[in-house]
């Protein structure tokens, strides 16, 4: 997969093989905190006070993090906790998007289901790759 004069040329299987272990070790940090976690009170999209992050989403958001920084240290990523819009940049063609705890309100209530975590890849307005993980099952679908 060419990712531009910029990047050059790269595997695709192996930004899949990369983005599916991200996926799996976000999976386990996020499980190793079903029981004791910490938990804060955050500013919704539509400014509201009702959403939630927890330890979890933190410690999930920083695997992705440090390893899309020591895999692919020239691509952009929009990720949920700590996201401003500013932080896009204009000329941004090729980015990932990482929702490190999807559901965690229910996280939060320890809900047996609804738990997930995700990956995607995006170049020119396009997902190319993307990846999801079932907390609860630790099933991961992607492509």
């Amino acid at each position: 997969m060419y990712l531009g004069d910029q990047f050059g040329y790269i595997n695709g299987h192996a930004i899949g093989i990369i983005m599916k272990e991200m996926v799996r070790r976000a999976i386990e940090a996020i499980r190793a905190e079903r029981f004791i976690f910490e938990a804060q009170q955050k500013q919704g999209l539509d400014g509201a006070m009702d959403d939630l992050v927890t330890s979890a989403d933190e410690k999930a958001q920083a695997i992705y993090l440090r390893t899309i920084r020591e895999c692919f240290p020239y691509i952009s990523v929009i990720a949920e906790e700590g996201f401003r819009q500013e932080d896009i940049p204009n000329d941004c063609s090729t980015y990932f998007t990482v929702d490190s705890l999807d559901g965690t309100k229910a996280f939060g209530r320890r809900q047996s289901h609804g738990i997930g975590t995700m990956i995607g890849l995006v170049m020119n307005g396009e997902v190319v790759a993307a990846y999801v993980g079932d907390v609860m099952t630790r099933e991961i679908y992607g492509f």
